[in-house]
């Protein structure tokens, strides 16, 4: 048995263990999201840092830019399917999921939902783009 002091240290270090994995796993989903609408689909690479510090060229596909909003609505439709198919509940921002789970569903929210929810996030930042001409992913 776990002395009673130790149990709050160790429920520390599992909740950090699982908040380094989760985001690992959503920066390697953004970048997936990135590359399959914007790289792909829209033929658009954002410029990276060079070795020596300066701006990289952007890269364009062979349209330009004109693929990048088909890229934005394809990315914000495929997360609005995944959502409404397979976890209705996963919809808004979060927050008033787990009120409205708190207080009408005795605290109850479906295992699957976080992970619909997580998807569909990377997907959406994934297909944009940050406004304002800068050429850099969000």
């Amino acid at each position: 048995m776990l002395k009673r002091q130790h149990k709050p240290l160790l429920d520390t270090v599992l909740l950090g263990v699982v908040g380094a994995l989760g985001a690992q796993v959503f920066t390697f989903l953004l970048k997936l999201g990135q590359t399959v609408l914007l790289s792909w689909l829209a033929g658009y690479r954002p410029p990276v840092l060079t070795s020596d510090g300066s701006v990289g060229a952007l890269a364009l596909g062979v349209h330009g830019l004109r693929l990048i909003p088909l890229a934005t609505t394809l990315g914000g439709l495929l997360s609005g399917v995944i959502v409404y198919s397979l976890a209705p509940e996963a919809e808004g921002h979060g927050t008033e999921a787990v009120v409205k789970a708190f207080h009408n569903l005795g605290g109850v929210i479906r295992t699957r939902a976080p992970f619909v929810k997580l998807v569909a996030s990377a997907t959406t930042i994934g297909s944009a783009v940050r406004p304002g001409g800068k050429g850099r992913p969000l």
